[in-house]
């Protein structure tokens, strides 16, 4: 408290003039208003105590002595208030220097506190360090949020109580850059306010129920280019901080900044911490699993149990369909996606799929508010709660492997660190699905490997029966050739009985002719210049199935079952290069296996589906399912084989047999499928080839004149046999047992100019071939050769000029005559 007033006059002439002032005996010129000190026998002095620019205080000196002033007391006067004033500020500075100090040690004790505080108490801990170290007894402190570009009141200091953020209030949330405390964030620079109500700004402050902000300093707290908010002190009068206090404020906020970066530091370590440890889960997780729908399931569960409250779907990308199959989703995602009409399983074509270009290059597509898009599903997506977007591409070197979606509830809801884990998410599963489609190829080529190895193996065994069968259909047809030759003739004996005899002996041989044929077909290669025509499948299933109706249809009904027959077939199918009556023999075998498959199941309804399609541009296909009885893995192995049947005495076991000397002969191969106790699908693919069509030749009824003809076969009953024949039929026959007789026969009659017309000879013999023989002939002469083979005519040899197959027939051998030597006569 002041021992007295001095009169305004005066003091201003003291501190403001620097003057000293004296006052002679007996002036009233100093008033003192409680009580008159200055005698009238008393001089006065007033000097002001300055150091360099600054004025510290004002030096009296009352004088009771009855003598004036002299120079000398004048100066000593001015020395003593000098000495005073240094003094004074001496102790001034140091009292300050102290204030300083303990308010830094507060400030460094609350920096550490600051770094150590969770981010929802840091605010409590900078206003109670405003409080305790400046004296400040209301402020506000506003928290920057990045992904809204608002300050947020997070706490308040309100008559020396902290509050909890004014959240009713208008200025709980300031968008950047508006009113005083969005300027401060936005500008990044301190602004002080003496009087709110002559500047104008501040005055919005005012809380409800609380004396009138007058006067505001507010600081933003920045370190580098990060801002972490705004602190604002309030004042109930003008000119409430002096310039030390701001002073003292900002060196808070310089000790406050450098902690709350050291606690975003450290939170975003801990935050990558957990991050990485919720990738290090996941890519365990997924490692030990070897499939995608797998590892995508478990990658949501790992997720969901770290990181709820996120809507989360995994697509995986075919790039044949060019199209996304969703194959995990969590809860939370459920709602979206049936608000989009997807479910697991469920494809999205590519052109469906949004920002598909920048997803197939493996970038992230951050949406922050789905109502601000023009998304076709935008209106879908915010009516069930998911305004936040966020989308991975999952790349693996030059191959796109799908997508990671992830939705949250609130707009910007998805941050740099959001999308830095997402990246990292989407490497892990890459490799994860990579090594899984790499394991899906190993077990799918160990797979063909154990087939192919199975392939090869039956059809070894195939060729191996093949061979056998070769054997013995060449040993049945010449044994054969003599039965059917005299049976022939003695059909047209004298006697009835004779000829009755003959015709029963025909018909016999005739069904040992058909069942040798149809081993023949099972092993007889396609000879390359036999003429292929172009077959229509779908025309060749409806023949079939219009022939066979009387066993699908008309015998099952008779013991009480129903086979619905359903014809699938693909109208758009190209034609094949075949023969048609084998695909449609093939066909009626196949329908006729599905209806015995059926009628051994006992079921009182069945079903028969004969479909036809394309596998790719080179391949169609033919396809007989039912739903038969089915086979086990070693009938179905083994279903091919030559006489190998489940059938019973019902069956001769040649009937897929058959089928797959079909499908060879026509460059094709069989599948077959099947389920014990479910059903049989066998398909045929055939080769996509274009032929064109055979002009079918018109058989020549010319005779011919007796002929000279040499027949060779080392089966003396053939021989025996045919040169009957050809005797009947009124022509000269010359036999030979073997080719090197047979040759020495042709070349005498060459030299004896009396050459025979014709050679007919085997195919297989000993030392020299009926190859061999008709090279060696076709040497010396252009003589026609016919051969002789128990293979099939496809076996003809080059330079022959026909082939006829064992048995041979009577009206077969005299068409290949004329055939062969009609153009000779003409």
């Amino acid at each position: 408290e002041p021992l007295f007033d001095i009169d305004t006059q005066l003091v201003d002439q003291l501190v403001r003039q620097r003057l000293t002032v004296v006052l002679p005996e007996g002036t009233d010129a100093v008033r003192f208003p409680e009580r008159d000190c200055l005698a009238p026998s008393m001089r006065y002095i007033g000097l002001p105590m300055v150091t360099g620019e600054r004025v510290v205080g004002v030096l009296h000196l009352f004088v009771s002595a009855a003598h004036a002033f002299t120079d000398r007391d004048m100066a000593l006067a001015q020395t003593l208030a000098g000495q005073a004033a240094v003094a004074t500020e001496h102790l001034r500075l140091f009292e300050l220097s102290k204030a300083w100090r303990e308010a830094l040690e507060r400030f460094l004790a609350a920096q550490t506190q600051i770094a150590r505080t969770p981010s929802s108490e840091v605010a409590s801990v900078v206003l109670r360090t405003l409080q305790t170290s400046l004296g400040v007894t209301c402020a506000y402190f506003y928290g920057y949020d990045e992904r809204t570009q608002t300050l947020q009141l997070k706490g308040c200091l309100l008559s020396e109580e902290l509050a909890p953020p004014l959240a009713d209030k208008p200025f709980a949330v300031v968008p950047l850059g508006e009113g005083l405390i969005g300027r401060v964030a936005q500008e990044r620079r301190a602004l002080y306010v003496a009087d709110t109500t002559t500047e104008g700004v501040g005055s919005e402050l005012t809380p409800h129920d609380a004396a009138p902000v007058l006067s505001v300093y507010a600081l933003p707290l920045t370190f580098g280019d990060r801002l972490f908010g705004v602190v604002a002190l309030l004042g109930h009068e003008p000119h409430a901080f002096s310039r030390a206090s701001r002073a003292l404020a900002d060196s808070f906020a310089v000790y406050a900044s450098a902690a709350l970066e050291v606690s975003h530091l450290l939170e975003e370590l801990r935050h990558h911490a957990a991050r990485l440890e919720v990738l290090h889960r996941v890519a365990k997780a997924a490692t030990e699993r070897l499939d995608s729908a797998s590892i995508a399931r478990v990658t949501v569960e790992t997720l969901d149990a770290l990181m709820p409250d996120t809507m989360r779907a995994l697509f995986v990308y075919d790039p044949n369909a060019e199209a996304f199959t969703l194959i995990a989703a969590n809860a939370d995602a459920e709602p979206v996606l049936r608000a989009l009409g997807i479910a697991p399983g469920d494809s999205v074509s590519l052109s469906e799929m949004p920002f598909a270009d920048a997803l197939r290059r493996g970038e992230c597509v951050c949406v922050h508010d789905v109502a601000d898009t023009d998304l076709p599903f935008a209106g879908a997506l915010v009516a069930v709660g998911c305004r936040s977007l966020l989308l991975q591409g999952i790349r693996s070197g030059d191959e796109f492997l799908g997508v990671i979606v992830k939705g949250r509830s609130e707009p910007h809801a998805f941050d740099e660190r959001d999308r830095t884990f997402v990246r990292g998410l989407s490497e892990y599963l890459a490799v994860a699905f990579h090594n899984a489609a790499l394991f899906t190829a190993l077990q799918r080529a160990y797979e063909d490997l154990q087939q192919a190895h199975l392939t090869i193996a039956q059809q070894e065994r195939l060729r191996a029966l093949g061979q056998m069968a070769s054997g013995i259909v060449h040993d049945v047809n010449n044994a054969l050739v003599p039965v059917i030759a005299y049976a022939e003739m003695l059909q047209e004996h004298d006697d009835p009985q004779v000829q009755q005899m003959a015709t029963q002996m025909q018909s016999a041989v005739d069904d040992l002719v058909h069942i040798v044929n149809r081993l023949r077909a099972f092993y007889r290669p396609r000879n390359p210049h036999e003429e292929l025509e172009p077959i229509d499948l779908n025309k060749i299933v409806q023949q079939v199935v219009d022939l066979t109706r009387p066993r699908w249809y008309d015998m099952p009904q008779r013991e009480g079952v129903t086979i619905d027959l359903r014809l699938a077939l693909d109208e758009t199918l190209p034609p094949i290069a075949g023969i048609s009556s084998e695909v449609r023999e093939a066909l009626t075998n196949l329908i006729f296996n599905a209806v015995d498959a059926i009628m051994d199941k006992g079921v009182p309804h069945g079903t028969i589906i004969l479909r036809t399609g394309r596998r790719d541009d080179h391949w169609v296909f033919v396809e007989v399912s039912d739903t038969g009885v089915g086979m086990d893995e070693e009938t179905r192995h083994r279903a091919l084989e030559p006489f190998f049947t489940t059938k019973g005495e019902r069956g001769t076991g040649m009937g897929l047999a058959m089928v797959y000397g079909v499908m060879e002969r026509h460059d094709g191969s069989i599948h077959i499928d099947s389920t014990l106790g479910v059903g049989t699908t066998v398909r045929l693919l055939f080769p996509t080839r274009t032929v064109q069509d055979r002009v079918q030749a018109t058989p020549s009824e010319m005779t011919l004149p007796p002929l000279r003809i040499l027949v060779v076969d080392d089966d003396p009953a053939v021989r025996i046999a045919l040169a009957a024949i050809l005797h009947q039929l009124g022509h000269q026959v010359v036999t030979a047992s073997d080719g090197d007789s047979a040759a020495a026969l042709f070349e005498s009659a060459l030299e004896r100019g009396a050459p025979f017309d014709v050679v007919i000879t085997d195919l297989g013999m000993p030392r020299m071939s009926g190859t061999d023989l008709v090279r060696r002939i076709k040497k010396h002469s252009n003589t026609p050769v016919i051969v002789m083979t128990g293979w099939g005519v496809d076996a003809q040899p080059k330079g022959a000029d026909a082939a006829i197959a064992k048995p041979v027939r009577l009206r077969e051998l005299k068409e290949t005559l004329v055939r062969v030597l009609a153009p000779r006569q003409a």
